[in-house]
């Protein structure tokens, strides 16, 4: 019985593999006649490239957080309690309470 899953599994992955290698060459020869030109091809084939942003301050800030520090806040500090901010403080809980429950 496994012996004649292999076989299929085989078969259907061989069959998978061709049409990939079909789809991949019509995008090499199509891509001649974008914008980039032939050659400018991102890869994987059909997959377009990520966004690099033109400078470090183009990047999107995440804020780093537990209910008693904040990370990475600003480029010169490492981490700040969030001690005297009871409004910041009370929305941290407040997520982390939803996250939960």
């Amino acid at each position: 019985m496994l012996k004649l899953q292999k076989y299929y599994n085989e078969l259907e992955i061989n069959e998978m593999s061709v049409n990939i290698k079909k789809y991949e060459e019509t995008i090499e020869r199509l891509s001649c006649q974008s914008i980039e030109g032939c050659g400018n091809i991102p890869w994987p084939v059909g997959v377009p490239p990520p966004f690099k942003p033109p400078t470090r301050f183009d990047v999107l800030r995440w804020d780093y957080f537990n209910e008693t520090h904040l990370f990475l806040k600003n480029d010169n500090d490492f981490s700040d309690l969030l001690k005297g901010r009871e409004r910041e403080r009370e929305l941290i809980q407040q997520i982390i309470w939803n996250l939960i429950f």
